[in-house]
């Protein structure tokens, strides 16, 4: 276990001495997290920009004032739950094009990067609303009884995002510190 946390301690700084891919991973997660707030405002936000009603000055204050539904419509589990999933999204993503960038092949790995993401987007939501990806799916009344059924209202779905993004960026990290060249079978 100690040997595959230098491994992965060992690639992180490999890739992030790079200050472009700090600035990459910074910004992957900051359009991870708008991204997952802009989710519940979604049918607003489209509105505002589709209809006549609003100059782009006012669809502009929208669009950013949304952001700051993040204390008032996500519960606390899902307040901790989001910057791990967008702070993990971000370093996944730039590990992910530090390897490819390295190696042109990554066996894989951005799958399941990419449905980790999609799996902790399920628990997104509030008691009220449901998730906003399953209702999107299942319809709202569905996906709130489903949600509340949950023994921790949806943040279940939040949580396996995060381990699944973990398994994800150690994955890569094994993969960027480890050789480049395959090992030799020796017959006898």
């Amino acid at each position: 276990m100690r040997l595959i946390l230098r491994s992965i301690a060992f690639s992180l700084r490999e890739v992030f001495q790079h200050a472009r891919y700090v600035f990459f991973a910074l910004s992957v997660a900051a359009v991870v997290m708008a991204v997952i707030l802009w989710l519940p405002n979604y049918e607003f936000i489209r509105y505002a920009f589709a209809s006549n009603t609003f100059d782009w000055p006012s669809r502009l204050t929208i669009l950013f004032t949304t952001l700051g539904t993040f204390k008032t419509n996500f519960p606390f589990v899902s307040q901790i739950i989001l910057p791990m999933v967008a702070a993990l999204c971000g370093i996944n993503v730039a590990l992910l094009t530090f390897d490819i960038k390295r190696r042109l092949s990554t066996k894989g790995t951005a799958g399941l990067g990419l449905f980790g993401l999609l799996v902790s987007l399920f628990g997104i939501g509030c008691g009220a609303c449901g998730s906003v990806l399953l209702s999107t799916f299942l319809g709202i009344t569905s996906a709130t009884a489903l949600v509340a059924a949950l023994p921790f209202d949806g943040a279940e779905f939040g949580l396996l995002g995060v381990v699944i993004l973990l398994i994800s960026t150690a994955q890569i990290a094994k993969t960027i510190h480890a050789p480049a060249v395959c090992a030799l079978r020796v017959k006898s």
